[in-house]
């Protein structure tokens, strides 16, 4: 996989004008890594669609059964790590999970949930639109992102524009979007106990959860929304575009040769 990375990507980074990375420890791999230039690397951080998750317009339904519930939302696979958050169930007694999402671990998941005791407590919901995802990122307590392997998760823009905190680990560019106590809170990957101990202490202090998902929501408004996020590439195309010719001033135009026309 290194090999054909370092022959595919590697080469065509090192061939073109610029490069923007969703993270900037994407950036600083291809520095250190792989020797792209720094004035060929920027970084550009993903946004979120406020027309859709924005809790300000929004009338949809939760499809949770639980009142209260803490919300896992991505694809069920091992790099995302949905397990960990089933044992971190076992310790955090008093929450409710909600699972939005597909993928190849599904019924591992289900099995796991019976053997661990917390069935009852564990919703899984399957794929979701984007106006009953949004619905759901309202409704919860947190996002929790157990993942080992991120750039620039969307779901994490999404939850914050609706106002909920984001639960992670501290992996690629969740740090750049998740501050401890301000917008939510940062775990070491793999660290079920970690895990555990951030739900219990974050979803027993309602007065903290709501302070951090209005600041998570103020960061994202300001910053990450998906029309601000296109302003950054539109102004790197036209930093790459070639200078355009100056147009002729007025005296210049007047003295131009003037053409006769010429009979057949």
């Amino acid at each position: 996989m290194a090999s054909t990375y370092r022959v595919i990507n590697v080469a065509a980074f090192r061939r073109v004008s610029a490069v923007a990375t969703a993270c900037d420890s994407l950036r600083r791999d291809l520095l250190e890594r792989w020797g792209i230039q720094p004035t060929h690397v920027e970084t550009i951080l993903n946004g979120a669609d406020f027309n859709v998750f924005n809790p300000e317009r929004y009338s949809e339904p939760s499809l949770s059964p639980f009142p209260r519930y803490c919300l896992f939302a991505g694809s069920l696979t091992p790099r995302k790590a949905p397990d960990l958050v089933m044992r971190a169930l076992v310790e955090a007694l008093e929450t409710n999970f909600v699972f939005a999402g597909e993928g190849p671990m599904r019924g591992r998941l289900e099995r796991l949930a019976t053997e661990l005791g917390v069935a009852e407590r564990v919703a899984f919901l399957g794929a979701v639109s984007p106006e009953r995802l949004a619905a759901l990122y309202i409704g919860a307590d947190l996002l929790v992102l157990p993942t080992f392997s991120e750039t620039s998760p969307l779901v994490a823009f999404e939850a914050m524009a609706c106002g909920t905190p984001v639960l992670s680990t501290r992996v690629a560019g969740l740090p750049e979007l998740v501050h401890d106590w301000q917008t939510g809170f940062l775990v070491k990957p793999g660290d079920v106990g970690q895990l555990a101990i951030a739900i219990r202490f974050l979803t027993a202090d309602r007065k903290k959860l709501a302070r951090m998902g209005n600041e998570a929501q103020r960061r994202v408004r300001k910053r990450f929304l998906w029309p601000n996020v296109a302003r950054q590439y539109l102004a790197l195309y036209e930093r790459l575009l070639p200078e355009a010719p100056t147009p002729p001033t007025v005296e210049e135009r007047v003295s131009e040769p003037k053409l006769e026309a010429v009979a057949a």
